[in-house]
């Protein structure tokens, strides 16, 4: 008789362990549910900064070729960046990246980034890298970063209106 009580109380511990389970299911289905719309509306947030970076870089690669990384960065001193790096692109082998020339061409990259975004979108500054990267066994690269605030940019390109 007192090995038939043990053998259900196992039942019971499992219906038990199985109740917590789903009630815990239920809270956190619960908690989505409550949130949903703010769950969604940062999906479409990412989403769509997402969309445009990767808007820029293909406008970017086609101008300029070469390597083209975009990224958003948020800086405690600065806000928020879009910084733009570009590894051998055409134009490197004219330039010294520490003169004035180079310093020109960024802010040319910077102004095309900023025009490859929607007229909504607007960030605290644009950072240009170029690099130029040569493999012969050893790879050596050269770097050299630019930061531009929106007012250094020359004005938005006019659209041109279509035929």
């Amino acid at each position: 008789m007192e090995n038939a009580d043990r053998k259900s109380v196992w039942p019971k511990v499992f219906a038990i362990g199985c109740g917590a389970i789903l009630l815990f299911v239920v809270v956190i289905a619960g908690a989505v549910a409550w949130n949903w719309p703010r769950v969604t509306g940062a999906y479409h947030r990412a989403t769509a900064a997402f969309s445009q970076l990767m808007q820029v870089r293909a406008v970017l690669l086609e101008k300029y070729g070469g390597a083209v990384t975009v990224l958003v960065k948020r800086e405690a001193r600065e806000g928020t960046l879009l910084s733009v790096t570009l590894v051998n692109p055409s134009f490197i082998d004219q330039l010294t990246l520490d003169g004035p020339a180079a310093r020109q061409k960024a802010l040319e990259v910077a102004a095309a980034a900023r025009d490859a975004l929607p007229p909504a979108s607007e960030y605290a500054g644009y950072e240009v890298v170029l690099a130029r990267r040569r493999d012969a066994g050893v790879t050596l690269t050269t770097t050299t970063s630019f930061r531009f605030s929106p007012g250094e940019l020359p004005p938005k390109a006019a659209a041109t209106p279509a035929k």
